[in-house]
């Protein structure tokens, strides 16, 4: 999976093909801005809910292709929480056996985001089959990830390791949105398996200091 994200999804080729994505949601953003501005002589903008916007239309963009897919309510309901969540800092975190306690309903949180982000993906990958299978030709600089992914699966009708297509594309899907956040590959200093042994002590800390290089997991050109 990581295999396919780094060479067929994040590819230098394949994020050169989709800039176009980040600047057209940009321009689009800035001129519903202008033109309320033009319309009303003022304009106030609430720059957190402006910004959000422009970052889950980018998702949903990059992913499931513009104007082919309706980003509405439902869209971010299921992929802001799974943006707060990734920044979230749990009790558990630091503590794993108080997982099980669930103290704050994160898990419970986690599971329902999955939950709704699989519907949503789901529906997406359904509407790309049946474009596929109408033989709606689309251009390879227009294609985005669920097109890649289905052209590398043959259409979603193969099986990896006993997995239906469809849930190794949703997988892949959410896999690269982690890769875009968890942005770099942690190695030590010999190459030798990082130790994540962990001492018996209230905060969990490690039996040795942790020391690792750290190295972009993306080209360059993903951060720009």
């Amino acid at each position: 999976m990581r295999k396919i994200t780094v060479l067929e999804l994040l590819s230098n080729r394949r994020l050169a093909m989709r800039s176009h994505v980040r600047e057209l949601e940009l321009k689009n953003s800035v001129k519903v801005v202008y033109n309320k501005w033009a319309k009303e002589g003022s304009c106030l903008v609430e720059m957190k809910r402006w910004m959000e916007d422009i970052t889950l239309k980018l998702t949903a963009g990059v992913i499931a292709g513009n104007g082919r897919i309706n980003v509405d309510d439902g869209f971010r309901e299921a992929f802001k929480p799974f943006f707060d969540l990734m920044g979230t800092f749990t009790v558990a975190d630091a503590i794993s056996f108080l997982r099980w306690f669930d103290f704050g309903g994160y898990e419970k949180e986690v599971k329902r985001t999955g939950k709704k982000m699989d519907d949503l993906l789901q529906e997406w990958l359904n509407e790309h089959k049946r474009r596929k299978n109408s033989g709606d030709h689309v251009a390879e600089a227009e294609k985005d990830f669920m097109d890649v992914m289905l052209e590398i699966l043959d259409g979603g009708t193969n099986k990896i390791l006993n997995f239906e297509a469809d849930t190794i594309i949703k997988a892949t899907c959410v896999f690269t949105l982690a890769s875009l956040v968890h942005a770099f590959e942690i190695a030590t200093l010999s190459d030798e398996p990082v130790d994540m042994n962990e001492s018996l002590r209230f905060n969990n800390v490690k039996e040795m200091p942790l020391q690792v290089l750290l190295t972009p997991r993306l080209p360059s050109e993903a951060y720009r």
